[in-house]
């Protein structure tokens, strides 16, 4: 109880309960998919299918297939194409709109790496706490061993969830973001 809402307790406080639930999601999402390859080849024959047809028909193909697409990042660069903004502003507006999505997509990350950083804590602060009862039946040699015993196996929840569970997770999450970004620029 300590551990498991100690660390819960304190992930709430730093992110509130949309980062508890983001950071839940985007675990149970690794369970879903673990390759978007073939998603990010077909995007890209889509854009080169639009540029060919955009050289025949003009850039409103741009603009109408910026209205379809489901890609915040490919809409706005679609847009600003087909309104025949240079090169360099297409280039700015497009990283700050990276930087955005790569800031945010860390986040679930960071929550988990957070978590993992809380639950050792209340571990030692469940040990710490048993030890304390412990002392209160110092007259009672035969309960010693089986207290002592007690108040450890929080610590070992604490060490066991970050290092087995919550960091772990942490570490497929930037790796599968960071993958998600080199695609996206």
């Amino acid at each position: 109880l300590i551990v498991f809402g100690g660390t819960l307790g304190a992930v709430i406080v730093r992110r509130g309960m949309s980062g508890v639930f983001g950071a839940v999601r985007a675990v149970w999402n690794l369970r879903l998919r673990d390759d978007d390859s073939n998603e990010h080849a077909m995007e890209l024959a889509k854009i080169a299918w639009l540029s060919r047809n955009a050289q025949k028909n003009g850039v409103k193909t741009y603009e109408n297939f910026a209205e379809k697409s489901g890609d915040p990042l490919i809409a706005q660069g679609l847009i600003l194409l087909a309104d025949n903004t240079k090169l360099e502003e297409v280039e700015q507006v497009l990283t700050r709109r990276l930087e955005w999505e790569d800031q945010n997509g860390m986040q679930d990350s960071h929550t988990l790496e957070a978590a993992g950083g809380f639950a050792p804590t209340f571990g030692i602060l469940g040990a710490v706490i048993g030890l304390i009862s412990v002392l209160r039946v110092l007259d009672k040699p035969d309960l010693l061993g089986v207290g002592i015993a007690t108040a450890f196996v929080a610590t070992i929840y604490g060490i066991g969830i970050a290092n087995l569970l919550l960091f772990p997770l942490a570490t497929r999450l930037k790796s599968r973001h960071e993958l998600m970004m080199q695609r996206r620029e």
